[in-house]
């Protein structure tokens, strides 16, 4: 990142190099959510965990927001 990048998401999963990868975090600054940004840092460590030979992710979430987060990987 350059001196005047800003962080504005974060998604990473534990256990890179294992046959199972645990998701543990999905986060988007309340700046910047509504725009995608999660769903294409989900789909960027789907692709890179596949890469690195994952072949199983779990994923926990708060059951608050499962119809958030399902309707944004429907869009």
């Amino acid at each position: 990142m350059g001196r005047d990048s800003v962080v504005i998401g974060l998604v990473y999963v534990a256990g890179v190099g294992l046959e199972h990868g645990y998701m543990e975090d999905i986060i988007v600054h309340p700046f910047y959510r509504k725009n995608g940004i999660g769903v294409e840092l989900l789909r960027e460590l789907l692709r890179e965990s596949e890469r690195y030979g994952l072949e199983m992710i779990t994923l926990t979430y708060d059951p608050q927001h499962k119809n958030l987060f399902l309707y944004s990987l429907s869009r």
